[in-house]
């Protein structure tokens, strides 16, 4: 260790027990950390055998030895007060006029420095200056304390920190084997002769004919004397290790050439604290993309070097080697160890519409009756209206006994990239036991997309789903109108969004990645739910939508996303909600034996999670998406509730709707026929025509 920290006393080995007791006591309550049974005893061990601790004695009771101990033990602080006497001798003595008493100062001053440097040295030597009175009594100060905690191993003095006995009894084993391989390699830098070859120097050795005579790694290998993994606002996909790695090497490796020129190191020694960031984890071999390493601490490095390279010893180089690493690659700075350059990571990336659909439902015609009369029922249809399309289905409501109901209701779907889906409107009557379909329309989404049919006004007859022939020889007809708007990233489309408001249309739409959450487990004993069954319900404006159920997890990843149509974005906000229904489940499904929360429709969901407990909330204002580069943001956001210290990842991408004045032009045009049925309707007439003329003959 260096000569500025304190020495080990050997009266600490011939003191009694209670004075041993007395300074563990001592050093146990100045660091609370250390609250394992099993960490004290390791301490307490540590002091009996008197291993790497230092412990200052008491100060001394002169006031000379106080001044020399304070003042001299600094070499700067020494030489300003030498040169400050200096400057006073030549000042004041040497202006007397009697040489005789210039001669007594003068003995005087050299005798008092000879003595400061005897004094000095005895010091340093036998340390008889900070002798103390009583011999039984020992105290430590604040620096002490700082000494004695630098010097313990770090799964000693911090609580989180695991030892690692079995890795480093692996790194004894395998040490023997890295020292032979290390030989091998150094043969193949010897030619036949035993010299160093050329191309290992990096100089013609002809004239120096430097050969190894010492290639020993040594018997002591790196130990790792403290592990802790990071839990806390780590990503999925990665894994964070602490470590303080120690390495104490009784290396022993030598050259020697001509002219007696000897070169070698003996010793070498560092010890710091790393973080390495693992990930990020794939699904691929080898499972581990690259490992970032980077330095907590700055690294304390000791070496020793023999013969022309003894130079190289002074503590100025150490110092600037070890502020050099620390500049480059000290946190937040790291380096990289790719493991799989060229392997692509397949990643949860959001789903990203392309564009937005508006379907306006307006009214239905000539529906027709029921043949069973019921009661006073005159057989007309309680008709509603049905509209899917892929996973999404939309109802307005019903109109009863009516047999031309008018809708006029709205609804906005998101287009996906799908060229080949279709859009699907079913009409049917509301009964008691099973709801009869009265028609139902089918057609491309993509012909919606055509510049000439884009927000024009339809009248289309309705088939019949059993036999697909029109409903009532085509008198069954079907008002409706289909709008398309591309979405885009350019902000300057949210300056046109003004006119998208007056026709209640969304100015944008959010997609909300809901990844995962760490933490959860900490938020279970304070709403005292016997297992965690978590979801996220989140909000924007009216609209409400909630994630699947993960159960008996503290750290449930969901990789789910949601979409919403904002109307205002500079106003709205976005409201993310974990919610534990541990309790709502349990009381729903009490007599239903077996059960599974799997059967129960997702809408049905976003009512029952209100009666939930919610553990952990945030809020993410829209507009500060909006600021962000390609309107993204991807972040871990500390969660508030009962959760201490639980987080949640979050992905947003917002996309502006772009106005289309031939959208909003076609949408004026009177209405006119679908041309898809009525071509349909056209060859199906002129079917019927030629079966007629056929029967006839």
């Amino acid at each position: 260790m260096n000569k500025e920290k304190i020495r080990l006393t050997e009266k600490l080995r011939t003191s009694n027990n209670e004075e041993k007791e007395r300074i563990l006591k001592a050093v146990l309550s100045r660091k609370q950390r250390l609250k394992s049974p099993q960490k004290q005893e390791l301490t307490r061990s540590l002091f009996e055998n008197n291993i790497d601790i230092k412990v200052a004695l008491d100060s001394s009771v002169t006031i000379f030895a106080n001044i020399v101990h304070s003042l001299f033990s600094s070499p700067i602080l020494s030489i300003c007060i030498l040169c400050s006497l200096g400057y006073i001798y030549k000042a004041t003595i040497l202006q007397l006029d009697s040489k005789i008493i210039q001669l007594v100062f003068c003995f005087l001053s050299l005798g008092f420095l000879v003595l400061v440097a005897f004094v000095s040295a005895l010091k340093d030597k036998f340390n008889f200056l900070t002798e103390n009175v009583n011999d039984a009594r020992y105290w430590l100060t604040v620096d002490d304390f700082d000494c004695l905690t630098h010097l313990l191993p770090w799964f000693v003095s911090d609580a989180q920190v695991e030892g690692a006995a079995w890795l480093n009894e692996i790194l004894s084993v395998l040490w023997s084997r890295i020292n032979a391989g290390v030989r091998k390699s150094l043969k193949q830098c010897v030619d036949q002769n035993g010299f160093l070859t050329e191309s290992a120097l990096g100089f013609p050795n002809d004239h120096t004919s430097f050969r190894i005579t010492k290639d020993n790694l040594g018997s002591k290998s790196p130990q790792i004397t403290g592990v802790h993994v990071v839990q806390r606002g780590v990503q999925r996909n990665q894994v964070i290790v602490d470590m303080e790695v120690t390495y104490d090497g009784d290396l022993n490796y030598r050259i020697a050439g001509r002219f007696k020129l000897v070169a070698g190191i003996e010793k070498f020694f560092i010890r710091t604290n790393i973080r390495a960031i693992i990930g990020p984890l794939m699904r691929e071999k080898p499972t581990v993309k690259s490992i970032w390493v980077t330095l907590l601490k700055r690294p304390k490095i000791e070496w020793k070097f023999s013969g022309f390279l003894r130079f190289l010893n002074g503590q100025w180089l150490k110092y600037l080697i070890s502020e050099i690493l620390y500049s480059l690659y000290g946190n937040p700075n790291k380096f990289e160890i790719n493991i799989a350059k060229y392997i692509l990571q397949k990643e949860v990336r959001l789903r990203e519409p392309l564009g937005v659909f508006r379907i306006d439902i307006l009214e239905a015609v000539a529906l027709p009756r029921s043949e069973v009369q019921v009661c006073c029922r005159s057989g007309k249809a309680d008709a509603y209206c049905v509209v899917e399309y892929e996973n999404e289905q939309k109802i307005t409501h019903v109109v009863p006994t009516n047999d031309n109901p008018e809708w006029h209701r709205s609804f906005i779907f998101l287009y996906t990239g799908n060229h080949a889906s279709f859009i699907k409107i079913l009409i049917r009557d509301e009964e008691v036991e099973e709801n009869d379909i009265l028609g139902v329309f089918t057609a491309p989404i993509s012909l919606f997309m055509e510049p000439e049919f884009n927000g024009l006004l339809f009248s289309t007859p309705l088939r019949d789903p059993d036999n697909a022939k029109f409903v009532k020889n085509g008198k069954t007809q079907l008002h409706f109108r289909i709008s398309y708007f591309n979405l885009s990233t350019d902000i300057k489309s949210l300056k046109l969004s003004h006119g998208l408001m007056r026709r209640n249309l969304p100015v944008a739409v959010l997609t909300v990645l809901v990844d995962y959450a760490t933490g959860l487990e900490t938020a279970a004993k304070q709403v005292k739910t016997p297992e965690l069954r978590s979801l996220v319900r989140v909000s924007v404006g009216n609209q409400v939508q909630v994630t699947s159920i993960k159960e008996r997890t503290g750290y449930p990843i969901w990789e789910e996303s949601l979409d919403f149509f904002l109307f205002n974005p500079h106003l709205e906000d976005i409201y993310i909600e974990v919610v534990d229904v541990y309790y709502v489940m349990e009381k729903r499904f009490l007599f239903l034996l077996p059960y599974s929360h799997k059967k129960i429709d997702h809408t049905d969901w976003v009512e029952l999670s209100k009666e939930g407990t919610v553990v952990g909330y945030v809020k993410i204002p829209v507009s500060s998406i909006i600021n962000t580069e390609g309107m993204k943001t991807d972040n871990i956001y500390q969660l508030l509730g009962y959760i201490a210290e639980g987080h949640i990842k979050i992905s947003t991408s917002m996309r502006l709707t772009i106005y289309s004045q031939t959208v909003i032009d076609n949408q004026m045009k009177p209405r006119e026929n679908f041309p898809e049925e009525e071509k349909a309707f056209a060859d199906e007439e002129e079917l019927i025509r030629q079966r007629q003329d056929i029967l006839r003959k």
